[in-house]
């Protein structure tokens, strides 16, 4: 082999060689590439979720916030309209006839006082009334169980009585009477105004 033969061949073999370490270095990068751009688009995701949970965490607290706002409102409102209803009631009770107003007062007492006797709390207006009711109430009773009007200690608002026994005392006030049945009926009630 000549001089210029094996010199071609060295060359060829070097060019070979030369040649594998350049593919091998291309796919080395490509491989470094690949795996730094899958670390990329991994980290970029997982930033995504996080910042996509975080949206949605804080979407999800500002509508908790949203909605207990608007039902602490609803409430105030239902509250409102309650309390206009049973005032509203309280100044028709008010505003009824004497007798239509001596009537109500009437069943109230039976209900309060049954058979005992005692003594009735009441406004100064509404003496007049509870003097005929006790005229007619005390009439067919025994001195014992008659009931008389305390003029020592008149309520200060109108509206219903308080009932003072040897044992028991019963408020059958006009505030009392409405806010035991707003207790009772404001569930129903107050869906029902909430619906109108």
């Amino acid at each position: 082999m000549t001089f210029t033969n094996i010199e071609k061949s060295v060359l060829e073999a070097a060019r070979h060689e030369a040649e594998k370490i350049v593919k091998a270095a291309e796919q080395a990068a490509r491989d470094r590439v690949a795996r730094e751009v899958d670390a990329f688009r991994h980290e970029a995701e997982q930033g995504q979720q996080l910042a996509v949970r975080a949206a949605e965490e804080s979407a999800a607290r500002q509508l908790l916030q949203a909605k207990g706002a608007q039902s602490k409102q609803l409430l105030e409102k239902r509250n409102a309209l309650l309390a206009g209803v049973f005032e509203e009631a309280g100044k028709r009770i008010l505003e009824l006839p004497a007798d239509k107003y001596e009537a109500v007062m009437a069943r109230r007492l039976t209900r309060t006082a049954g058979k005992d006797g005692g003594r009735l709390r009441v406004h100064p207006q509404d003496k007049p009334v509870f003097d005929k009711l006790l005229a007619a109430w005390n009439a067919s009773r025994s001195a014992d169980s008659r009931v008389t009007i305390d003029d020592g200690a008149p309520l200060e608002k109108r509206g219903g009585f308080i009932f003072v026994s040897k044992a028991y005392e019963v408020d059958q006030t006009l505030d009392a009477i409405l806010g035991d049945m707003e207790y009772a009926l404001a569930p129903e009630i107050g869906a029902e105004i909430l619906h109108e």
